[in-house]
């Protein structure tokens, strides 16, 4: 159960004497200056532990201005997991990653962050996800009593065989599996084809607080996590910005189509299964709007976002970023152009790119979307593209749209899918004749 507020809370929160508040998704566009109101507002009075996608992130809070002493796991305690859990024993002011916060789980369930004001910095990914075993061998291993499945919820429930016969079934039933489902975090999906590893409950409903520093929080797979769990949230918006965020994308972004893409599908499993040929259009395509529509752009502003294996030259699992995949081939862009994975949030690094390139159309794993219950949502799964287009579009120059003289940038997008929901959502609420349109 949530609800949408619309106001202007105090952001970093303060210390809530009272009854334990619910989550809070601090809903703000991106470039309104979350960070900087966080690293200017941390009290000394307040015991903080602030969660980053990145370790230069934590570095800034570290850094900030504020004057509070932080501190930030490290291999002291033999490994930075280790160090994190000996740092909340100690109640110190704590900067981490999102990689390194599920190791907080059983402090948080022995209560010791309790008396945290805990912010997470964009939204967690509420599961791991892995493949089942083949259903012959699953069901066999049903049949003989290793594991019970709640029918339903999916839940794997372990029995005494299991850990009595790990050695015989290791191969399909890993100890890592065990132990997940034994912490009543193993669930399998309906079709039997995935697991799903959930992260802990505790890391989102403990603490004196938690607030959670993102945009369009809807869209999130951590928000469907939270309603399946049944864990009450809110989400704090602030409607003035989110209408002068449009109007700016109105007026500084110039979205383009690319007509010879139009059939080519971005999605991740497009990518992963393209064709030569289609490689071969992506590639011509590419080349030939960095010849004749940038010639005067400088390669090192321009952005592209795809799948890693697309950019890069792989081979199995193994990438090689020193030579051209099968998009940026012959492009001339790979030497000097940005890459950046399609899910990208909470960086600066190319605040200076002036021309974008979404090659990719977002979908959320439909394993996953079954296990949350959202298959058939398609309002849900609209939403989430949406944010995270808008969030990869976010890391160009038009995030500095406050602070610059012209932040404008030119956004390709082929996927006529992604296209759409973006000039819908730019569009929403004004007249037809001032509405932003594709430019040939």
């Amino acid at each position: 159960m949530h609800y949408d507020r619309h106001t202007s809370i105090q952001f970093p929160p303060a210390f809530n004497a009272g009854p334990r508040r619910p989550l809070v998704f601090y809903d703000r566009p991106m470039g309104t200056g979350k960070t900087t109101a966080m690293l200017n507002g941390f009290d000394p009075r307040t015991k903080y532990l602030v969660v980053h996608d990145t370790l230069d992130q934590c570095d800034s809070v570290l850094a900030n201005p504020s004057g509070v002493e932080f501190h930030q796991p490290s291999n002291t305690s033999g490994s930075k997991a280790n160090d994190l859990v000996r740092l909340v024993r100690l109640g110190k002011n704590i900067a981490t990653t999102h990689a390194l916060y599920p190791s907080l789980v059983e402090v948080a369930r022995d209560g010791y962050l309790r008396d945290y004001v805990i912010i997470i910095d964009e939204v967690l990914d509420p599961v791991k996800r892995m493949p089942a075993p083949q259903e012959g061998v699953w069901d066999a291993l049903v049949a003989a009593g290793y594991v019970y499945v709640d029918q339903n919820t999916g839940k794997v429930i372990p029995t005494a065989r299991w850990a009595e016969n790990l050695q015989r079934v290791d191969g399909t039933l890993t100890q890592g599996l065990l132990e997940a489902a034994t912490a009543g975090l193993l669930y399998i999906t309906e079709k039997r084809e995935m697991f799903v590893l959930p992260i802990p409950v505790e890391l989102v409903n403990s603490g004196n607080s938690v607030t959670i520093a993102t945009y369009r929080a809807r869209g999130s797979t951590l928000a469907a996590y939270l309603d399946k769990m049944g864990i009450p949230y809110v989400i704090d918006r602030d409607i003035s910005l989110d209408r002068k965020l449009r109007a700016d994308v109105r007026r500084w972004v110039t979205v383009k189509d690319i007509p010879s893409l139009r059939e080519v599908r971005f999605s991740k499993s497009g990518q992963d299964k393209m064709a030569s040929s289609d490689c071969r259009k992506v590639q011509v395509a590419l080349k030939n709007v960095r010849q004749r529509q940038l010639r005067n752009t400088p390669t090192d502003q321009i952005l592209v976002g795809c799948a890693k294996d697309s950019w890069y030259h792989t081979n199995g699992r193994k990438t090689y970023e020193d030579r051209t995949g099968k998009f940026s081939k012959g492009t001339g862009l790979f030497t000097e152009a940005n890459w950046a994975p399609a899910r990208v949030r909470g960086t600066n690094e190319f605040r200076e790119c002036s021309v974008v390139f979404s090659l990719y159309d977002y979908h959320i794993s439909p394993p996953v979307l079954e296990w949350l219950g959202k298959e058939d949502d398609k309002q849900f799964k609209d939403e989430y593209a949406l944010s995270e287009l808008l969030q990869f579009v976010f890391r160009s120059r038009i995030r500095c749209r406050e602070t610059l003289a012209d932040p404008s940038i030119t956004l390709y997008i082929p996927s006529e899918r992604m296209r759409s929901l973006f000039l819908d959502w730019a569009n929403d609420g004004v007249p037809p004749e001032a509405a932003l349109r594709v430019t040939r």
